[in-house]
């Protein structure tokens, strides 16, 4: 069985071109949102900042593959805000701020690194920094 099934359909579903009659909102939408101000911004000063949205959306979409795949990858186990911590910046170079990993705080602790190291098959932490790439790289390709 493929390893993050479920976080793959989450992540294509975030870069799955909307019907126009559909009024949901995903990151490939809030892109294509953000083109359009752009393209229509009258002078530069407007034009840089909501350059400067596209390229926080663009943190944003780094930090929400980051936390899809951590969550498939770990499941129900709570290893500490640390140790996941740790586990994020070796597989993806960055990780997600402390308040995102209060969920893999042991609650009978403080959330430190008191839990046990995250140790998971190397297949599966592989296939989690291909991702990690191959999303990061989809999305930055998008029209």
């Amino acid at each position: 069985m493929p390893h993050f099934a479920r976080a793959r359909a989450r992540l294509d579903f975030e870069l799955r071109d909307l019907d126009l009659n559909d009024d949901r909102v995903n990151f490939r939408r809030e892109r294509q949102l953000l083109r359009q101000r752009v393209a229509a911004a009258g002078d530069e000063l407007q034009r840089r900042a909501v350059a400067g949205e596209v390229a926080g959306l663009m943190k944003r979409w780094s930090g929400f593959v980051i936390e899809t795949l951590t969550a498939e990858a770990l499941g129900e186990a709570r290893p500490g805000r640390e140790h996941v911590r740790a586990w994020q910046r070796t597989l993806f170079g960055k990780s997600c701020a402390s308040g995102r990993l209060a969920r893999y705080a042991q609650e009978a602790r403080s959330g430190g690194g008191r839990g046990e190291p995250v140790q998971l098959p190397e297949t599966v932490e592989q296939e989690a920094r291909r991702l990690f790439a191959y999303y990061i790289e989809r999305f930055r390709a998008l029209a």
